[in-house]
């Protein structure tokens, strides 16, 4: 059975100096939770644009998606 970990989705303003929407999710690995976060952001009624993904686990960015892919 593989153990899942806390990732942290955050969705940042252009600059990146403001955070406006974050969660939580439970994921076995990197790119279960990179899907995971991009299926978060289909459920949000607005994305401001311009702004954009990052992906942290234990305070570690992961991954940083750019609008358009997510």
């Amino acid at each position: 059975m593989s153990t899942r970990m806390e990732y942290q989705a955050v969705l940042l303003n252009d600059d990146g100096s403001e955070t406006y929407e974050s969660t939580a999710v439970l994921a076995v690995n990197n790119s279960d939770a990179i899907e995971k976060a991009k299926v978060w952001t289909v459920s949000l009624p607005d994305i401001a644009d311009g702004s954009w993904l990052q992906i942290n686990l234990k305070g570690i960015g992961i991954r940083i998606l750019r609008p358009g892919e997510f």
